[in-house]
Protein backbone atom coordinates (compact mmCIF):
# COMPACT_ATOMS: atom_id res chain seq x y z
CA UNK A 1 0.00 0.00 0.00
CA UNK A 2 1.17 3.57 -0.72
CA UNK A 3 2.01 5.36 3.31
CA UNK A 4 0.06 8.96 3.42
CA UNK A 5 1.44 11.16 6.22
CA UNK A 6 -2.09 12.74 5.76
CA UNK A 7 -4.54 14.89 3.76
CA UNK A 8 -2.85 17.31 1.13
CA UNK A 9 -4.23 21.08 1.39
CA UNK A 10 -6.28 20.39 -1.55
CA UNK A 11 -8.05 17.21 0.08
CA UNK A 12 -8.33 19.10 3.51
CA UNK A 13 -10.50 21.77 2.33
CA UNK A 14 -12.37 19.75 -0.47
CA UNK A 15 -13.71 16.51 1.60
CA UNK A 16 -15.51 18.91 3.94
CA UNK A 17 -16.99 20.84 1.25
CA UNK A 18 -17.95 17.38 -0.73
CA UNK A 19 -19.58 15.77 1.98
CA UNK A 20 -21.57 18.63 2.65
CA UNK A 21 -23.88 18.80 -0.90
CA UNK A 22 -22.02 22.06 -2.10
CA UNK A 23 -20.66 23.05 -5.30
CA UNK A 24 -17.11 23.31 -5.61
CA UNK A 25 -14.83 24.84 -7.53
CA UNK A 26 -11.26 24.40 -6.88
CA UNK A 27 -8.27 25.47 -8.93
CA UNK A 28 -5.40 23.35 -8.23
CA UNK A 29 -1.87 22.87 -9.37
CA UNK A 30 -0.79 19.38 -11.12
CA UNK A 31 0.13 16.98 -8.75
CA UNK A 32 -1.33 18.61 -5.43
CA UNK A 33 -3.47 15.41 -4.83
CA UNK A 34 -6.74 16.60 -6.15
CA UNK A 35 -8.16 13.17 -7.29
CA UNK A 36 -8.77 11.84 -3.72
CA UNK A 37 -9.57 14.84 -3.22
CA UNK A 38 -13.39 14.28 -5.21
CA UNK A 39 -13.45 10.64 -5.39
CA UNK A 40 -12.93 10.34 -1.52
CA UNK A 41 -16.41 11.95 -0.63
CA UNK A 42 -18.12 10.38 -3.82
CA UNK A 43 -16.98 6.90 -2.22
CA UNK A 44 -18.40 7.32 1.24
CA UNK A 45 -21.65 8.81 -0.32
CA UNK A 46 -21.96 5.58 -2.23
CA UNK A 47 -21.76 3.55 1.56
CA UNK A 48 -23.73 5.61 2.61
CA UNK A 49 -26.69 5.10 0.23
CA UNK A 50 -25.74 1.87 -1.05
CA UNK A 51 -24.82 0.54 -4.18
CA UNK A 52 -26.90 1.02 -7.45
CA UNK A 53 -28.67 -1.76 -8.91
CA UNK A 54 -27.45 -4.27 -11.49
CA UNK A 55 -29.58 -3.20 -14.76
CA UNK A 56 -32.40 -6.04 -15.56
CA UNK A 57 -32.06 -7.33 -18.94
CA UNK A 58 -35.07 -7.03 -21.06
CA UNK A 59 -34.98 -9.22 -24.09
CA UNK A 60 -31.58 -10.84 -25.49
CA UNK A 61 -29.75 -7.70 -26.55
CA UNK A 62 -31.49 -5.21 -24.46
CA UNK A 63 -31.01 -4.26 -21.20
CA UNK A 64 -31.92 -1.31 -18.58
CA UNK A 65 -29.06 1.05 -18.89
CA UNK A 66 -26.83 1.43 -16.24
CA UNK A 67 -27.52 4.44 -13.65
CA UNK A 68 -24.42 5.46 -11.77
CA UNK A 69 -24.71 7.72 -9.15
CA UNK A 70 -21.06 9.46 -9.62
CA UNK A 71 -20.08 10.86 -12.83
CA UNK A 72 -16.34 12.13 -13.48
CA UNK A 73 -15.32 13.58 -16.73
CA UNK A 74 -11.73 13.54 -17.78
CA UNK A 75 -10.26 15.11 -21.16
CA UNK A 76 -7.86 12.29 -21.93
CA UNK A 77 -8.17 8.32 -21.64
CA UNK A 78 -4.99 7.88 -20.03
CA UNK A 79 -6.01 10.69 -17.26
CA UNK A 80 -9.65 8.70 -17.17
CA UNK A 81 -7.16 5.72 -16.43
CA UNK A 82 -5.50 6.87 -14.07
CA UNK A 83 -8.83 8.47 -12.04
CA UNK A 84 -10.04 4.94 -12.35
CA UNK A 85 -7.41 3.25 -10.43
CA UNK A 86 -7.28 5.38 -7.60
CA UNK A 87 -10.83 4.91 -7.77
CA UNK A 88 -10.67 0.76 -7.52
CA UNK A 89 -8.02 1.09 -4.73
CA UNK A 90 -11.23 2.58 -2.52
CA UNK A 91 -14.40 0.89 -4.53
CA UNK A 92 -14.46 -2.43 -2.64
CA UNK A 93 -15.04 -0.85 0.98
CA UNK A 94 -17.46 0.90 -0.41
CA UNK A 95 -19.06 -1.58 -2.52
CA UNK A 96 -19.00 0.14 -5.42
CA UNK A 97 -18.72 -0.64 -9.39
CA UNK A 98 -15.96 1.41 -11.38
CA UNK A 99 -16.29 1.84 -14.94
CA UNK A 100 -14.53 3.68 -17.44
CA UNK A 101 -15.07 4.58 -20.82
CA UNK A 102 -12.65 6.34 -23.56
CA UNK A 103 -12.34 6.32 -26.99
CA UNK A 104 -9.52 4.72 -29.18
CA UNK A 105 -11.04 1.13 -28.19
CA UNK A 106 -14.50 -0.76 -29.42
CA UNK A 107 -17.69 -0.17 -27.58
CA UNK A 108 -18.44 -3.37 -26.62
CA UNK A 109 -16.17 -4.24 -23.75
CA UNK A 110 -17.16 -1.12 -22.23
CA UNK A 111 -21.24 -1.61 -22.55
CA UNK A 112 -20.46 -5.18 -21.54
CA UNK A 113 -19.17 -3.49 -18.00
CA UNK A 114 -21.72 -1.10 -17.93
CA UNK A 115 -24.65 -3.71 -17.73
CA UNK A 116 -22.35 -5.70 -14.97
CA UNK A 117 -23.47 -2.31 -12.78
CA UNK A 118 -22.27 1.08 -12.24
CA UNK A 119 -22.01 3.26 -9.27
CA UNK A 120 -18.73 5.24 -10.37
CA UNK A 121 -18.81 6.42 -14.06
CA UNK A 122 -15.14 7.94 -15.53
CA UNK A 123 -15.57 8.69 -18.76
CA UNK A 124 -14.14 11.14 -21.86
CA UNK A 125 -16.50 13.52 -23.03
CA UNK A 126 -16.54 12.02 -27.12
CA UNK A 127 -17.03 8.58 -25.41
CA UNK A 128 -19.52 9.68 -23.14
CA UNK A 129 -21.34 11.53 -25.47
CA UNK A 130 -21.08 8.77 -28.31
CA UNK A 131 -22.71 5.99 -25.47
CA UNK A 132 -25.68 8.43 -24.35
CA UNK A 133 -27.01 8.39 -28.58
CA UNK A 134 -27.08 4.39 -28.36
CA UNK A 135 -27.28 2.17 -31.25
CA UNK A 136 -29.88 3.33 -33.92
CA UNK A 137 -29.12 1.17 -36.43
CA UNK A 138 -29.20 -2.04 -34.58
CA UNK A 139 -32.11 -0.73 -32.18
CA UNK A 140 -30.29 -0.66 -29.39
CA UNK A 141 -30.70 2.14 -26.46
CA UNK A 142 -28.37 3.96 -24.57
CA UNK A 143 -26.18 1.75 -22.17
CA UNK A 144 -25.94 4.46 -19.41
CA UNK A 145 -28.54 7.01 -18.47
CA UNK A 146 -27.36 10.29 -16.15
CA UNK A 147 -30.89 10.56 -14.72
CA UNK A 148 -29.18 9.13 -11.15
CA UNK A 149 -26.22 11.17 -11.40
CA UNK A 150 -26.24 13.24 -8.22
CA UNK A 151 -22.25 14.05 -7.86
CA UNK A 152 -20.78 15.05 -11.23
CA UNK A 153 -16.71 16.04 -11.30
CA UNK A 154 -15.47 18.08 -14.03
CA UNK A 155 -11.45 17.38 -13.68
CA UNK A 156 -8.91 19.29 -15.92
CA UNK A 157 -12.01 21.44 -17.22
CA UNK A 158 -9.24 23.90 -18.59
CA UNK A 159 -7.72 20.68 -20.37
CA UNK A 160 -11.25 19.89 -21.66
CA UNK A 161 -12.43 23.45 -22.64
CA UNK A 162 -8.64 24.23 -24.92
CA UNK A 163 -9.35 20.81 -26.21
CA UNK A 164 -13.00 21.79 -27.62
CA UNK A 165 -15.50 19.76 -25.67
CA UNK A 166 -17.22 22.89 -24.63
CA UNK A 167 -20.41 21.66 -26.57
CA UNK A 168 -20.01 17.93 -25.36
CA UNK A 169 -20.32 19.71 -21.60
CA UNK A 170 -23.03 21.33 -22.40
CA UNK A 171 -25.08 18.56 -24.37
CA UNK A 172 -24.58 16.16 -21.90
CA UNK A 173 -25.75 18.35 -18.89
CA UNK A 174 -28.55 20.27 -20.95
CA UNK A 175 -29.68 17.77 -23.01
CA UNK A 176 -29.02 13.76 -21.60
CA UNK A 177 -30.96 14.14 -18.33
CA UNK A 178 -28.66 15.15 -15.66
CA UNK A 179 -30.54 16.55 -12.92
CA UNK A 180 -30.37 20.27 -12.60
CA UNK A 181 -28.41 21.74 -9.59
CA UNK A 182 -29.99 22.31 -5.95
CA UNK A 183 -30.81 25.70 -6.48
CA UNK A 184 -32.69 24.97 -9.18
CA UNK A 185 -35.01 22.15 -7.98
CA UNK A 186 -32.78 19.41 -8.27
CA UNK A 187 -29.88 17.00 -7.17
CA UNK A 188 -27.00 17.56 -8.71
CA UNK A 189 -23.58 18.59 -6.93
CA UNK A 190 -21.02 19.75 -9.24
CA UNK A 191 -17.16 19.41 -8.03
CA UNK A 192 -14.92 21.50 -11.03
CA UNK A 193 -11.26 20.82 -10.69
CA UNK A 194 -9.00 22.94 -12.61
CA UNK A 195 -5.45 23.92 -13.16
CA UNK A 196 -5.91 27.46 -14.96
CA UNK A 197 -9.28 29.65 -14.59
CA UNK A 198 -8.93 31.51 -17.88
CA UNK A 199 -12.71 32.92 -19.28
CA UNK A 200 -14.30 30.05 -20.46
CA UNK A 201 -14.14 28.47 -17.48
CA UNK A 202 -15.53 31.22 -15.55
CA UNK A 203 -18.29 31.44 -17.91
CA UNK A 204 -19.15 27.35 -17.74
CA UNK A 205 -19.47 27.34 -14.27
CA UNK A 206 -21.53 30.78 -14.58
CA UNK A 207 -24.37 28.38 -16.77
CA UNK A 208 -24.04 25.15 -14.74
CA UNK A 209 -23.13 25.52 -11.15
CA UNK A 210 -25.07 26.05 -7.91
CA UNK A 211 -24.57 30.08 -7.83
CA UNK A 212 -23.76 29.03 -3.73
CA UNK A 213 -20.64 27.38 -4.85
CA UNK A 214 -17.63 27.60 -2.82
CA UNK A 215 -14.37 27.93 -4.42
CA UNK A 216 -11.05 27.13 -3.31
CA UNK A 217 -7.55 27.67 -4.85
CA UNK A 218 -4.18 25.85 -3.24
CA UNK A 219 -1.21 27.73 -4.42
CA UNK A 220 -1.10 30.80 -6.98
CA UNK A 221 -3.79 30.23 -9.67
CA UNK A 222 -1.79 28.99 -12.99
CA UNK A 223 1.58 28.70 -11.05
CA UNK A 224 4.25 26.28 -10.95
CA UNK A 225 5.34 24.82 -7.69
CA UNK A 226 7.50 26.39 -5.87
CA UNK A 227 10.09 22.72 -5.52
CA UNK A 228 10.63 23.48 -8.79
CA UNK A 229 13.78 25.29 -10.03
CA UNK A 230 13.79 26.66 -13.46
CA UNK A 231 16.30 27.40 -15.86
CA UNK A 232 16.43 28.71 -19.26
CA UNK A 233 18.96 28.02 -21.97
CA UNK A 234 19.60 29.73 -25.40
CA UNK A 235 19.56 27.94 -28.83
CA UNK A 236 18.79 31.10 -30.97
CA UNK A 237 22.09 30.92 -32.80
CA UNK A 238 22.54 27.57 -33.26
CA UNK A 239 20.83 24.68 -36.00
CA UNK A 240 19.53 22.08 -34.65
CA UNK A 241 22.39 19.89 -34.45
CA UNK A 242 24.12 22.32 -32.06
CA UNK A 243 20.31 22.47 -30.51
CA UNK A 244 20.09 18.39 -29.89
CA UNK A 245 23.73 19.28 -28.34
CA UNK A 246 22.43 21.45 -26.13
CA UNK A 247 19.80 19.27 -25.14
CA UNK A 248 22.61 16.55 -24.15
CA UNK A 249 24.17 18.86 -22.13
CA UNK A 250 21.07 20.18 -20.23
CA UNK A 251 20.32 16.42 -19.43
CA UNK A 252 23.64 15.59 -18.00
CA UNK A 253 23.20 18.49 -15.61
CA UNK A 254 21.17 17.31 -13.46
CA UNK A 255 21.73 13.91 -11.36
CA UNK A 256 20.74 11.13 -9.34
CA UNK A 257 22.03 11.55 -5.71
CA UNK A 258 24.23 8.61 -7.08
CA UNK A 259 25.62 10.63 -9.94
CA UNK A 260 23.59 9.33 -12.77
CA UNK A 261 21.40 11.62 -14.95
CA UNK A 262 17.94 12.05 -13.87
CA UNK A 263 15.05 10.30 -15.66
CA UNK A 264 13.56 13.62 -17.58
CA UNK A 265 10.36 14.12 -19.76
CA UNK A 266 10.89 16.02 -22.91
CA UNK A 267 8.40 18.25 -24.55
CA UNK A 268 8.47 18.97 -28.17
CA UNK A 269 5.29 21.18 -30.17
CA UNK A 270 5.48 18.68 -33.52
CA UNK A 271 5.23 14.73 -33.96
CA UNK A 272 8.09 14.84 -36.49
CA UNK A 273 10.37 16.41 -33.79
CA UNK A 274 9.41 14.06 -31.84
CA UNK A 275 9.94 11.49 -33.50
CA UNK A 276 13.67 12.81 -34.34
CA UNK A 277 14.62 13.47 -30.77
CA UNK A 278 13.74 9.73 -30.20
CA UNK A 279 15.99 8.64 -32.98
CA UNK A 280 18.99 10.86 -31.89
CA UNK A 281 18.95 10.26 -28.34
CA UNK A 282 18.63 6.29 -29.41
CA UNK A 283 21.80 6.97 -31.77
CA UNK A 284 23.34 8.92 -28.75
CA UNK A 285 22.89 5.57 -26.34
CA UNK A 286 19.96 6.72 -24.50
CA UNK A 287 17.52 5.00 -23.63
CA UNK A 288 14.09 6.80 -24.82
CA UNK A 289 10.28 6.13 -25.29
CA UNK A 290 7.99 8.73 -27.23
CA UNK A 291 4.56 9.87 -26.57
CA UNK A 292 2.11 11.49 -28.94
CA UNK A 293 -1.73 11.71 -29.99
CA UNK A 294 -0.90 9.20 -33.34
CA UNK A 295 0.42 6.12 -31.46
CA UNK A 296 -1.68 2.94 -30.95
CA UNK A 297 -2.65 2.58 -27.43
CA UNK A 298 -0.82 -0.43 -26.61
CA UNK A 299 2.28 1.60 -27.68
CA UNK A 300 1.36 4.96 -25.72
CA UNK A 301 0.85 2.38 -22.95
CA UNK A 302 4.31 0.70 -22.99
CA UNK A 303 5.54 3.89 -23.19
CA UNK A 304 4.28 5.27 -19.80
CA UNK A 305 5.01 2.10 -18.69
CA UNK A 306 8.64 1.66 -19.56
CA UNK A 307 9.27 5.40 -18.30
CA UNK A 308 7.77 4.56 -15.23
CA UNK A 309 9.66 1.47 -14.35
CA UNK A 310 13.23 3.02 -15.07
CA UNK A 311 13.23 1.04 -18.62
CA UNK A 312 14.28 4.81 -20.75
CA UNK A 313 16.03 7.63 -19.38
CA UNK A 314 13.58 10.26 -21.07
CA UNK A 315 10.13 10.17 -22.20
CA UNK A 316 9.73 12.24 -25.55
CA UNK A 317 6.33 13.72 -25.96
CA UNK A 318 3.88 16.50 -27.50
CA UNK A 319 1.23 18.44 -24.99
CA UNK A 320 -0.77 15.11 -24.50
CA UNK A 321 1.60 13.86 -21.55
CA UNK A 322 1.42 17.69 -19.79
CA UNK A 323 -2.09 17.46 -18.39
CA UNK A 324 -2.87 14.20 -15.93
CA UNK A 325 -0.56 11.51 -16.76
CA UNK A 326 0.52 10.49 -13.08
CA UNK A 327 4.07 10.53 -13.85
CA UNK A 328 6.06 9.72 -10.61
CA UNK A 329 9.54 10.05 -10.74
CA UNK A 330 10.12 12.64 -13.31
CA UNK A 331 13.27 15.05 -11.78
CA UNK A 332 13.54 17.13 -14.72
CA UNK A 333 11.49 18.25 -17.33
CA UNK A 334 12.89 19.84 -20.63
CA UNK A 335 11.35 22.42 -23.24
CA UNK A 336 12.87 21.44 -26.00
CA UNK A 337 10.42 23.80 -27.82
CA UNK A 338 8.64 26.40 -25.51
CA UNK A 339 4.35 26.10 -26.04
CA UNK A 340 2.93 28.51 -27.83
CA UNK A 341 0.90 29.41 -24.89
CA UNK A 342 2.20 30.51 -21.64
CA UNK A 343 -0.33 28.91 -19.53
CA UNK A 344 1.02 25.29 -21.23
CA UNK A 345 4.07 25.92 -19.67
CA UNK A 346 2.47 25.77 -16.39
CA UNK A 347 1.36 22.56 -16.98
CA UNK A 348 4.23 21.37 -18.85
CA UNK A 349 6.40 22.31 -15.71
CA UNK A 350 4.30 20.64 -13.36
CA UNK A 351 5.25 17.43 -14.26
CA UNK A 352 8.18 17.81 -12.03
CA UNK A 353 7.87 18.61 -8.62
CA UNK A 354 5.06 17.10 -7.89
CA UNK A 355 3.55 17.05 -3.87
CA UNK A 356 6.51 18.48 -2.39
CA UNK A 357 9.01 16.65 -4.19
CA UNK A 358 11.91 18.87 -5.78
CA UNK A 359 12.34 18.85 -9.24
CA UNK A 360 14.47 20.97 -12.26
CA UNK A 361 12.63 22.35 -15.77
CA UNK A 362 14.66 23.59 -18.86
CA UNK A 363 13.55 24.83 -21.68
CA UNK A 364 15.45 25.89 -24.14
CA UNK A 365 14.57 29.63 -26.26
CA UNK A 366 14.68 29.84 -29.63
CA UNK A 367 14.71 33.00 -31.86
CA UNK A 368 10.57 32.88 -32.26
CA UNK A 369 9.01 32.01 -29.06
CA UNK A 370 5.57 33.58 -29.14
CA UNK A 371 4.77 32.28 -25.08
CA UNK A 372 7.79 34.40 -24.22
CA UNK A 373 6.24 37.71 -23.46
CA UNK A 374 3.26 36.15 -21.63
CA UNK A 375 5.51 33.81 -19.21
CA UNK A 376 8.03 37.13 -18.64
CA UNK A 377 5.11 39.39 -18.03
CA UNK A 378 3.56 37.01 -15.30
CA UNK A 379 6.81 36.68 -13.82
CA UNK A 380 8.04 40.23 -13.55
CA UNK A 381 4.08 41.24 -12.40
CA UNK A 382 4.19 38.44 -9.61
CA UNK A 383 7.73 39.35 -8.11
CA UNK A 384 6.72 43.55 -8.19
CA UNK A 385 3.53 42.17 -5.87
CA UNK A 386 5.48 39.07 -4.15
CA UNK A 387 9.21 40.13 -4.72
CA UNK A 388 10.99 37.03 -2.69
CA UNK A 389 14.29 36.73 -1.62
CA UNK A 390 14.65 33.12 -2.66
CA UNK A 391 13.64 33.90 -6.41
CA UNK A 392 15.42 35.03 -8.89
CA UNK A 393 15.05 37.67 -11.29
CA UNK A 394 13.99 36.73 -15.09
CA UNK A 395 17.52 36.04 -16.63
CA UNK A 396 18.36 40.00 -19.11
CA UNK A 397 18.25 37.79 -22.08
CA UNK A 398 15.23 36.32 -21.58
CA UNK A 399 13.70 39.61 -20.79
CA UNK A 400 14.98 40.92 -23.88
CA UNK A 401 14.00 38.04 -26.37
CA UNK A 402 10.04 39.11 -24.81
CA UNK A 403 10.67 42.49 -25.37
CA UNK A 404 11.82 42.28 -28.76
CA UNK A 405 9.28 39.58 -29.74
CA UNK A 406 6.68 42.11 -28.88
CA UNK A 407 7.88 44.75 -30.65
CA UNK A 408 8.15 42.35 -33.49
CA UNK A 409 4.44 41.60 -33.08
CA UNK A 410 3.96 45.52 -32.68
CA UNK A 411 5.28 46.38 -35.71
CA UNK A 412 3.30 44.14 -37.82
CA UNK A 413 -0.33 45.14 -36.06
CA UNK A 414 0.66 48.87 -35.59
CA UNK A 415 -0.78 48.89 -32.20
CA UNK A 416 2.32 48.44 -29.38
CA UNK A 417 0.83 50.20 -26.62
CA UNK A 418 -1.91 47.97 -26.34
CA UNK A 419 0.19 44.86 -27.26
CA UNK A 420 2.69 45.36 -24.28
CA UNK A 421 -0.40 46.39 -21.76
CA UNK A 422 -2.12 43.25 -22.75
CA UNK A 423 -2.27 40.28 -20.48
CA UNK A 424 -1.19 42.03 -17.14
CA UNK A 425 -2.86 39.52 -14.74
CA UNK A 426 -1.01 38.28 -11.50
CA UNK A 427 -2.08 35.17 -11.68
CA UNK A 428 1.06 33.41 -12.21
CA UNK A 429 4.58 33.46 -10.36
CA UNK A 430 7.67 31.83 -11.58
CA UNK A 431 10.75 31.24 -9.76
CA UNK A 432 13.62 31.18 -12.79
CA UNK A 433 17.27 31.13 -13.15
CA UNK A 434 19.48 31.66 -16.02
CA UNK A 435 21.75 29.26 -17.94
CA UNK A 436 25.00 30.53 -19.44
CA UNK A 437 25.36 29.47 -22.74
CA UNK A 438 26.52 25.91 -22.78
CA UNK A 439 30.29 24.56 -23.24
CA UNK A 440 30.96 22.76 -27.06
CA UNK A 441 31.49 19.55 -25.09
CA UNK A 442 27.68 18.22 -23.95
CA UNK A 443 28.07 17.24 -19.91
CA UNK A 444 27.46 13.37 -20.77
CA UNK A 445 30.87 10.89 -20.11
CA UNK A 446 32.12 9.61 -23.47
CA UNK A 447 30.68 6.28 -21.43
CA UNK A 448 27.38 7.62 -20.98
CA UNK A 449 27.11 8.06 -24.80
CA UNK A 450 29.68 5.61 -26.33
CA UNK A 451 30.61 7.93 -28.87
CA UNK A 452 27.53 7.35 -30.53
CA UNK A 453 26.78 9.81 -33.79
CA UNK A 454 23.37 11.68 -34.43
CA UNK A 455 21.93 11.80 -37.84
CA UNK A 456 23.45 15.56 -38.42
CA UNK A 457 20.50 17.21 -37.84
CA UNK A 458 20.67 20.76 -39.92
CA UNK A 459 23.96 20.74 -40.49
CA UNK A 460 25.26 23.91 -42.19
Amino acid sequence: GRGWGGPRRIQSQAWPIALSGQDLVAVAKTGSGKTCGFLLPALARIMERGAAAKPKMLSGFQFDPARPTVLVVAPTRELAQQIAAEAERFAKAAKAKVVTIYGGVPKGDQCRALRGGCDVLIATPGRLLDLMGGDPSRNLAPPVALDDVTYLVLDEADRMLDLGFEPVIRAMIEIHGLPPTRSAGGTRQTMLFSATFPKKARELIEDFIDPAYLRVSVGMVGSTSATVHQRFADVSTVDLSGKFDILLEQMGQVRNPDGRVSRCLIFANQRDTVDELQWDLKNSRIAAARLTSGMKKEDRVRAIRDFKDGKVLALVATDIAARGLDLQGVDHVINYDLPQQAEDYVHRVGRTGRIGNPGVATSLVSMWEPALPGIVDKIKYQESLHGSANQSAVPYWVEAQAREHLSRMARRSGSGGEQQRRGRRGDQYFGVMAVSPPEEKPAFSRYERKGAKGRGRGGG
